[in-house]
């Protein structure tokens, strides 16, 4: 029967030796898994008498590569011995190799080992991060890993740079920060540091808040509705009183004016037929007229209202001081005007920029009327977009041939020059 060197020497033996390499390296994986995972003592020792055969045979396996002299004598009878033997041998360790592992398996699914603590954390809809004082990354999940290819384009390698990224792309909010990905998604971002055996670790969690986000960008945009609908309120409330007021001399000017309509017809009705007519009732009416005539004239002219008075009032309501430089305007169209921008800027001063003062500059020329307004408050962080009493501002001063123009460089500054 052929001898198993010459199996060894010829073309199987490559093959041979592969597989005897695989036996102790699959014994060697095994052994170091069961003092990993704790097993008894009797485990240990079984394992470890598996890991010296694959070592042996793997030695036996190169004995042929050795000086003659050298090789010892168990290995000078294995190569020697028929090849079935041999074979019968390394299919008996890869047998064992399987029994082995299949025990482990089963081990692993029903104790906790450190591989499970690892699968439960990748498991988490969170990501989660631990490096040491140098940024080496001693710990982290699938989620976390994800989170770093999408945010950096590279692998978590570096736990104490990729913090320091989220620092820098991250928006603060209440300590933490919140990073929105290529794809929409809000992630909001924790570090801590941690001491484990006098070790300090920094800890990085990562949270989905997309839905989170969603409604806080929904109630914020809200709160600024509020905001506004909070100031116009004050702005009503400051000329409540003068509105009701105007209403009720209204009110009783039509009714002197239908009064004199019915008095001048009953009057000429009374001339044109002075036998049919009864002159106490027309003495009646007359008296009447001249009472409601005589309370008008006790009310105020409300026609020579000042825009600009009216404006401070208003915006004196809500909180706003103004500061005025220039010769005033005399015109009513100026004065219109005037109190215009004054309430408009003082809104967005209290609105957009928490600022409690306007500084208002009028200048004339002989061809032209300008007012300048800057307030104290921050100046704007974006482009700012005109809307509402913006926009109608402008068109109105388009309109009658003027120019608006708005600038944010250092702080928000408005200017409109009007043709006189």
């Amino acid at each position: 029967m052929t001898a198993f060197r010459q199996i060894i020497n010829g073309y199987g033996g490559s093959v041979i030796k592969f597989m005897s390499l695989i036996i102790m390296t699959g014994q060697l994986s095994i052994l170091i898994c069961a003092l990993q995972h704790r097993r008894t003592r009797v485990r240990k020792s079984i394992y470890a008498a598996g890991t010296s055969l694959a070592f042996l045979w793997m030695y036996i396996m190169m004995g042929d590569e050795l000086q003659q002299e050298t090789v010892p004598v168990i290995t000078l009878y294995v190569l020697d011995s028929p090849w079935i033997f041999s074979v019968a041998a390394e299919l008996f360790l890869v047998l064992m190799l399987l029994i082995f592992r299949q025990d482990c398996i089963v081990y692993a699914g029903k104790h906790i080992v450190p591989e499970s603590i690892k699968e439960a954390v990748d498991l988490l809809p969170d990501g989660i991060a631990f490096g040491d004082e140098t940024g080496t990354v001693v710990f982290s999940n699938i989620v976390m890993n994800d989170l770093c290819r999408r945010i950096s384009g590279e692998n978590l390698s570096d736990s104490e740079a990729f913090w320091h990224m989220i620092c820098e792309k991250g928006e603060e909010r209440n300590g933490d920060k919140i990073i929105v990905t290529d794809t929409g998604e809000a992630v909001m971002f924790t570090g801590t540091f941690v001491t484990d055996c006098r070790r300090k670790f920094r800890q990085i969690l990562a949270f989905d808040v997309t839905g989170l986000q969603r409604i806080t960008s929904d109630l914020e945009k809200k709160n600024e509705k509020l905001v506004d609908i909070q100031l116009r309120m004050k702005a009503y409330q400051a000329q409540a009183s003068d509105v009701i007021i105007s209403k009720e001399i209204m009110k009783a000017r039509a009714q002197v004016h239908d009064e004199l309509g019915h008095v001048l017809l009953s009057a000429g009705y009374y001339f044109e037929n002075p036998d049919q007519a009864d002159a106490s009732v027309l003495y009646s009416m007359l008296k009447r007229t001249n009472q409601l005539l005589l309370r008008e004239a006790e009310e105020p002219d409300d026609m020579d209202h000042d825009s600009i008075s009216d404006a401070l009032k208003i915006v004196s309501a809500i909180g706003v001081k103004v500061d005025i430089t220039g010769e005033m305007p005399e015109k009513n169209e100026e004065k219109d005007l005037a109190g215009r921008v004054i309430r408009e800027c003082a809104f967005n001063a209290v609105k957009h920029a928490g600022g409690d003062k306007l500084d208002i500059c009028f200048y004339h020329t002989d061809e032209s009327f300008t007012v300048s307004v800057t307030n104290n408050g921050e100046p704007p962080r974006e482009e700012i977009i005109e809307t509402g009493g913006l926009l109608a501002l402008r068109r109105s001063v388009e309109e009658y041939g003027g120019e608006m123009n708005i600038s944010a460089a250092d702080k928000f500054m408005l200017t409109i020059v009007q043709p006189v």
